[in-house]
């Protein structure tokens, strides 16, 4: 619409910078003989749909999965209240823990310790939803294998089992069954991790969106 006559359009993203989100071992090295951590990154508002990441959690555990969450931000204290209760009232305190804000050099070491990201983001009643989360660009470009929901600009970054999962929004045993595939696949995560760290670096490296 603002350009009619077929003016070309260059599409830039945001970018990270690369180096400074970079692991320098391979990926399942650094999860030999542990729980695997399960990592969530973001504000605790309803946008980034933490209470069906709790709701996965619980399905896993009911299904015996040996894992742990780590839902790592800060934010609306009404939304903080429910996702508490329904820790509570999911009986999963014992594996998924909200964990407050932290610096960005506190969270890259606590991307060193993830075994695989998730954000379930989805859109509100409101239509309020995210764009493209810097967060799953940071957890890419330290070859985490990623999933999160298939809304908004997040297919430009993840496509579907090349880089990362994708599945519905607001669908928790969609979730579950993404998580498990990863938790019971380590050739799979290594395989994601890989290519999803090779995307960012082609396309969202600070170095490559600001030139020219």
């Amino acid at each position: 619409g603002l350009a009619p006559e077929g003016t070309k359009i260059h599409r830039i993203y945001h970018g990270l910078d690369t180096s400074l989100f970079s692991i320098k071992k391979k990926v399942e090295s650094r999860h030999q003989n542990q729980v695997p951590e399960l990592l969530s990154v973001g504000r605790l508002v309803e946008k980034k749909g933490f209470n069906y990441l709790i709701q996965a959690c619980a399905i896993l555990k009911s299904k015996g999965q040996q894992f742990h969450c780590r839902i790592v931000g800060g934010g609306d204290d009404d939304y903080t209240v429910k996702l508490t209760a329904l820790i509570k009232k999911l009986a999963v305190e014992d594996i998924v823990q909200l964990h407050g804000a932290v610096t960005q050099e506190e969270l890259r070491e606590i991307y060193q310790g993830a075994t695989l990201f998730a954000l379930p983001c989805l859109v509100v009643d409101n239509g309020d939803r995210d764009g493209i989360p810097n967060v799953l660009v940071e957890a890419m470009s330290m070859q985490i294998p990623v999933i999160s929901t298939d809304i908004s600009g997040i297919p430009e970054l993840i496509t579907h089992n090349q880089n990362g999962l994708l599945v519905p929004e607001k669908n928790a045993e969609a979730m579950a069954d993404a998580i498990e595939m990863l938790l019971l696949n380590a050739e799979l995560r290594e395989q994601l991790a890989e290519a999803g760290r090779a995307r960012v670096c082609k396309d969202f490296d600070s170095q490559v969106t600001t030139q020219g």
